[in-house]
């Protein structure tokens, strides 16, 4: 758990020291910074992610609950028509619409709110799916027997225990919108992103940027011990009697009106989120020169190896947590810690690097530690870790709140050997990991900010190629690195879309592997 507290707490740390350090370069700066005008910044950026969590949470609540509880046709294309969005990075389809739309209407707040909403719901989504297949009906068909109906056992039972898996797919939204750079700059609205980078390069001084970086670390702190408190009243163990849940988790047949609600609101997310800006580069990526290509090739696979390392990075960091923490109300607590880490998304992506640029500073600590390793990937590599810690653990967190206590005392008894012991828990846990891993490798690949704050020499990358094709308005060249970038991503949506049927069996299914033999 130090690994943990080191890295929810170690970026705000340093900046808040740095800051100190640097008072009187940094309190000059801030009096003029700290204006009206920021002050109206700030509360437009609290708006749009407001805004792109509700965007986020009205398409992901429904979709789930209606497939989860009823046997919707075509449910595989429906899922994959939801997980759609996970293809395009918020600032790449901003470019689209941009395009399409002539600079009309994308660049107010709700333009900016939906499109980071629409890149956000695949993951809200993917979280209450999950959580909705822990919760036995048992409890809602209680309350039915008790004399509320049908409407107020489902908000009275069902939706309360959904808080918490509610306020993390509400975080994963908020907080992408809070410190977004690319997708604001797109869109032409001066968010806290695009004001911290123009404060940060007019002051020409770290110590401003990370007094400023150290306020933006106080919501994500607050909305972070919130989602923890909410998500401790999240019951997802299984009912003692595996049949009966199974007879109470068999989904129904949907009446028509959930079937066309589900496939009209699934096909919206669909098209706004994928169709059109896909349709739009597809239209611009016939015209390629070879060379220009075989550059593609060059710069996708340096990508594609970053985003590999750092998944196997994260999830070592997983399979450790899992063998470290033991099931049962000790486990619930020792996890619930990883909400902390969640903090660290709310750092605008920039700031975020800034710790880690004053961390490695020429004559730091940091500095004489790395030596040459500096010079090569490993800050983008290391810091990108940091930050998508969440989408790895989130799930891990499941998986030991449906882990049975008793689970390792009885592979204690039976399994021969440590190794056998720690490959069935292992085992048990992988499908979340690879979870997790699918996500973070998706994220890693469309991650902007800290590869432009912290690129060594002579480093290259998709994301990096797309805004700086950007920036010079050479919108048709963009076409080719975002189509190379949903090829390397498209198995990982493969990952997500096996292990989220997996995932979201009845406990039954899920806990296969870990009854006692007959």
């Amino acid at each position: 758990m130090f690994a943990v507290a080191a890295a929810a707490f170690g970026p705000g740390a340093i900046l808040g020291v740095f800051t100190l350090r640097h008072a009187s370069e940094s309190g000059r700066w801030l009096s003029l910074a700290l204006s009206d005008a920021f002050v109206s910044q700030l509360l437009l950026t609290l708006q749009v992610s407001a805004l792109s969590a509700a965007v986020s949470l009205a398409g992901a609540i429904p979709l789930a609950l209606a497939l989860e509880r009823y046997a919707i046709r075509g449910r595989l294309a429906l899922e994959v028509m939801i997980l759609s969005p996970l293809l395009f990075a918020p600032y790449t389809a901003a470019g689209a619409w941009v395009n399409i739309l002539q600079f009309r209407f994308v660049d107010g707040a709700v333009a900016m709110a939906v499109q980071v909403g629409l890149a956000s719901l695949p993951i809200a989504y993917l979280i209450l799916r999950i959580a909705l297949a822990r919760l036995p009906l048992a409890y809602e068909e209680a309350a039915r027997v008790c004399g509320h109906s049908a409407a107020s056992a489902f908000f009275r039972v069902r939706l309360k225990l959904l808080t918490g898996p509610i306020a993390a797919g509400a975080l994963f939204s908020a907080a992408r919108a809070f410190g977004d750079y690319g997708c604001a700059a797109r869109n032409g609205l001066n968010t806290f992103g695009v004001s911290f980078k123009q404060i940060w390069a007019g002051s020409h001084s770290d110590a401003v940027g990370a007094a400023l970086a150290a306020m933006s670390a106080i919501p994500g702190l607050v909305f972070a011990v919130l989602c923890l408190v909410l998500w401790r009243r999240f019951v997802p163990q299984q009912p003692p009697d595996l049949l009966r849940a199974q007879a109470a988790l068999s989904r129904l047949a949907p009446p028509w009106g959930i079937t066309l609600g589900a496939w009209a609101l699934a096909g919206l997310v669909f098209v706004l989120g994928f169709l059109v800006p896909e349709a739009w580069y597809v239209s611009h990526a016939l015209d390629i020169r070879a060379p220009a290509l075989l550059k593609v090739f060059d710069v996708a696979l340096e990508t594609f190896v970053n985003c590999l390392a750092v998944c196997a990075v994260l999830s070592l960091f997983a399979a450790v947590s899992v063998l470290a923490i033991r099931p049962g109300e000790a486990g619930l607590r020792a996890s619930g810690s990883f909400w902390l880490l969640s903090a660290n998304l709310f750092f605008p992506p920039m700031a975020f690097a800034l710790a880690w640029v004053v961390a490695s500073g020429d004559g730091s600590v940091g500095a004489r530690l790395l030596g040459s390793w500096r010079d090569g990937p490993l800050l983008v590599i290391a810091a990108q870790c940091v930050k998508f810690a969440p989408f790895i653990l989130l799930p891990v967190m499941d998986t030991l709140l449906r882990e049975p206590p008793s689970a390792r005392d009885t592979l204690q008894l039976y399994a021969p050997g440590v190794a056998s012991r720690v490959w069935h828990t292992l085992r048990f846990h992988m499908p979340a990991i690879a979870l997790g891993a699918a996500l973070v490798f998706v994220e890693s690949m469309k991650e902007l900010e800290l590869a432009s704050t912290l690129q060594p020499f002579d480093f290259e990358a998709v994301s990096l190629k797309i805004h700086t094709l950007a920036r010079f308005q050479a919108e048709q060249r963009i076409a080719p690195w975002a189509l190379i970038s949903q090829v390397m991503a498209l198995p990982a949506i493969g990952v997500l879309l096996w292990r989220l049927r997996r995932d979201a069996a009845p406990p039954d299914r899920a806990f296969r592997g870990l009854q006692p033999a007959t």
